[in-house]
């Protein structure tokens, strides 16, 4: 089974990534903005596929979820404006 995280690489998508990979998941691809930091996640690295897209982006976002199984939608516009 393969999963899309989106928003994998914030706050909220980093523990879901752990939790997947704490109860076995193995095929695991979050998605990254361009201009995101890999921070929370760098420890995951090895266990999972980044792939930089701009979720505001729908061909992109199709093709990426075009090969997975299912999908953990957790990426927002978060503004501290």
């Amino acid at each position: 089974m393969k999963i899309l995280v989106t928003g994998g690489t914030g706050f909220l998508g980093a523990h879901i990534l752990q939790a997947l990979i704490n109860n076995g998941y193995q095929n695991i691809t979050s998605t990254k903005r361009s201009s995101g930091s890999i921070e929370l996640v760098s420890y995951l690295s090895s266990e999972i596929d980044l792939v930089e897209i701009d979720i505001s982006d729908l061909s992109a976002v199709i093709e990426v979820i075009g090969s997975c199984d299912a999908v953990i939608h957790a990426a927002s516009l978060v503004s501290f404006a």
